[in-house]
């Protein structure tokens, strides 16, 4: 019997898990830290994929959805949420992420920080 897996409901869940999914696998910047890392293996993440996977969304399924299906997904709204808190355009985070001197602790911080100003109605 296959065991159901529990995604998070909320956004703030969604970056709470996301922080949580750096912790585990541990944190990269750039295409090449992050080719391979998908939903379903152990390999380092960067803070986007970290929110995609947190919601078990595969880079196949990102690959296959249509933008309006992506805004609409639990994955999307917590990015777009992300994006916002930061104070960059969507899929700005990529940029910040990739930051040179960005730090682990500094994007584990920052998932944390919006997932309690989500909490919070911020």
């Amino acid at each position: 019997m296959t065991a159901l897996v529990q995604v998070p409901a909320t956004v703030a869940e969604t970056l709470d898990a996301a922080a949580d999914l750096i912790l585990r696998r541990d944190w990269a910047q750039g295409t090449a830290g992050t080719a391979a890392a998908d939903a379903d293996n152990d390999l380092p993440v960067c803070a986007g994929l970290a929110i995609q996977f947190a919601q078990g969304v595969t880079r196949r399924e990102r690959a296959q959805a249509t933008t309006s299906d992506l805004a609409m997904s639990a994955a999307g709204k917590a990015a777009h949420y992300f994006n916002a808190w930061l104070g960059v355009e969507d899929f700005g985070v990529i940029g910040w992420n990739d930051a040179e001197g960005r730090t682990k602790a500094e994007v584990v911080t920052a998932l944390r920080e919006a997932a309690a100003a989500a909490r919070a109605g911020r």
